[in-house]
């Protein structure tokens, strides 16, 4: 699955400049949890700060500590072709900047990938994805089955 980074998808990128999106499926204790990647090196994973509160202060995690996080390496990357990664590098070092408040509903993990590709024109003349579910509910399949309908993934 990781041959395209030598095996060890930590320490290396994606040689072939695709943006990247990572998602984990619930398991455990965990919810799960959806990040992203540009070509251009920026990584965007947003979570609450402290204490899985609802509407906690936002803050940013590194795709290593993602791995630890969530017990393990993404169950799946879908590679997204297409967009302009120069505006979603900018629009995810902005958000870096002044992250804001972190909520299960309307701001959550898969809310910042989701406007971090609409930010690279991935979405246009599409209607957001609206998804309302309770908390422990993972929204991250939704999404991901709505990607691979957006750019035909079969993956």
């Amino acid at each position: 699955m990781y041959a395209f980074v030598g095996n060890n998808p930590v320490n290396w990128i994606d040689p072939w400049g695709e943006a990247q999106v990572y998602i984990w499926y619930p398991k455990g204790g965990n919810v799960g949890h959806s990040s992203i990647e540009t070509d251009l090196g920026e990584y965007g994973s947003f979570w609450p700060e402290k204490n899985w509160k609802d509407d906690a202060q936002g803050t940013f995690n590194t795709f290593k500590g993602d791995i630890l996080s969530e017990g393990g390496v993404p169950d799946v990357i879908i590679d997204i072709t297409g967009v302009n990664e120069e505006s979603m590098t900018k629009y995810i070092k902005g958000i870096k900047k002044d992250a804001p408040n972190y909520r299960w509903r309307g701001n959550n993990c898969t809310d910042f990938v989701e406007d971090t590709l609409r930010e690279g024109g991935a979405f246009t003349g599409i209607k957001p994805i609206s998804v309302n579910t309770p908390p422990g509910l993972s929204t991250r399949l939704i999404i991901r089955e709505k990607l691979r309908s957006l750019f035909n993934l079969n993956k």
